[in-house]
């Protein structure tokens, strides 16, 4: 009475899984699978060593991607989880590409050929053919001009990621891609350019030296450096037209740091400013002190990071 329950348990755990893979199209029409869900189950309460090629088991091996009994996950959610296992773990690459023909024989030689071959999935791989062939188009664009990292991994997927992304209207950035650049260095930066990684590098370097002097005299008029300096003839070399006609970040921190320090041993430039009550300058001038200080070491602090980060040396 004992085995015969068991083997009823057996029969309906087996049934329950046979029919949930057969709702998903998991499960090939007279191929005996059947079996296979009833020797799973039975394997379980053993040592679980059997794998049935049409079980979750069987199907998680293959492919190399989990497949679960009882979840949301369609054909084409694990066909799409597979290809992009390709790519991760880089059996599709750049140089070489992907092809139907490849993943048709990929299948056929894991027994999943009548799972895998219906229309609508054949469709879905051409699409991510394609996505491929463009992604290497331009990976080995950029890996050419030396704007791929040698040391990086999942840079690869990072280019199918984004064509992908474009191609449903997603909002991918991949740090390395045409709009990773674009994004992190505040220039536009496109494929089939020729741009290579050192004009880039002074292309950024040069943007961000107009970007830092436009931050210095926004600074400058902020604080009414200017005005405050004019009133002792302190002003040569802080003007506009002296800062913009910087063209080095040497000469660019030279100017902040004069301009700190001016701030630090000659106070009363500020006891001076027009129209203020000398009454009032005493407990306001520690303030004003303190914030052009503040934001005048913050901003020296940045541009000589900068300087470091690129090896920057005039």
């Amino acid at each position: 009475m004992a085995k015969r329950n068991v083997l009823v348990e057996i029969s309906r755990e087996a049934s329950k899984r046979y029919r949930n893979f057969q709702e998903r199209g998991l499960v090939p029409k007279g191929k005996g699978a059947w079996q296979e869900f009833v020797k799973e189950v039975s394997s379980e309460r053993k040592d679980g060593s059997f794998i049935g090629n049409y079980t979750a088991k069987g199907y998680s091996e293959k492919l190399g991607v989990p497949v679960e009994y009882f979840s949301d996950k369609t054909k084409q959610e694990i066909v799409e989880s597979y290809l992009e296992n390709l790519v991760e773990s880089q059996e599709i690459s750049p140089s070489e590409g992907y092809s139907i023909e490849k993943f048709q024989d990929s299948i056929k030689t894991m027994g999943f050929d009548e799972v895998f071959e219906s229309d609508d999935l054949i469709s879905q791989v051409e699409e991510f053919v394609k996505d491929v062939q463009k992604a290497s188009d331009r990976y080995l664009d950029f890996d050419s001009r030396g704007l791929i990292p040698s040391k990086k991994k999942g840079v690869w997927h990072e280019f199918i990621k984004e064509v992908q992304s474009d191609r449903t209207g997603g909002s991918f950035i991949g740090r390395y891609t045409a709009q990773g650049y674009t994004r992190n260095l505040g220039i536009q930066v496109e494929y089939g350019t020729g741009e290579t990684k050192q004009q880039l590098r002074i292309r950024y370097l040069e943007n961000m030296l107009e970007k830092y002097k436009a931050e210095l005299l926004e600074l400058f008029d902020k604080n009414d450096f200017l005005s405050l300096a004019s009133k002792y003839n302190k002003e040569a070399g802080f003007e506009v037209e002296d800062v913009m006609t910087v063209d080095n970040f040497n000469e660019l921190l030279a100017l902040a740091k004069k301009a700190k320090q001016m701030r630090e041993e000659e106070m009363y430039l500020f006891r001076n400013k027009k129209n203020r009550n000398r009454r009032e300058e005493s407990g306001m001038i520690e303030d004003y002190y303190d914030t052009f200080k503040h934001e005048l070491g913050t901003y020296i602090d940045e541009v000589s990071a900068l300087m470091i980060n690129y090896r920057v040396i005039s």
